[in-house]
């Protein structure tokens, strides 16, 4: 989770238009193959509203205990965006993690810790 007060590096972080990748760590409902989630994923995915995503990069997938773990990267960053990209292709989520934006990573943290980051390191994680 990222944690600013600066609305205008907010929204160049969620804006699509920016095109900052956003990548999470799904656990999906059934059992889906790496090529038949990039081929449902593919293109332009319609969401329940008309919306349209696009931009949608299956970087794994591979099952686990009859349901599929999988992680992508999109570079929108709407309310639900994954869990509704999932139901728009006809499963859902029951596990979700963003685990980067940009080239910023997660990091190794326990529950309850936080790192601080200045301006310049955000900026050139997220910006460059």
């Amino acid at each position: 989770m990222l944690i600013t007060n600066d609305g205008r590096l907010a929204n160049r972080i969620m804006h699509p238009r920016y095109g900052i990748r956003k990548e999470y760590r799904a656990l999906v409902k059934g059992t889906w193959t790496p090529d038949t989630l990039r081929s449902r994923l593919k293109g332009k995915v319609v969401l329940e509203n008309g919306e349209v995503v696009d931009g949608i990069e299956v970087v794994s997938a591979f099952p686990e205990s009859g349901d599929t773990r999988t992680v992508i990267t999109i570079h929108e960053g709407r309310k639900h965006v994954v869990k509704r990209l999932f139901t728009a292709i006809g499963t859902r989520v029951l596990e979700l993690e963003r685990t980067a934006i940009g080239s910023l990573r997660a990091p190794d943290l326990e529950k309850g810790q936080w790192k601080e980051m200045d301006r310049t390191g955000i900026e050139r994680a997220l910006l460059s």
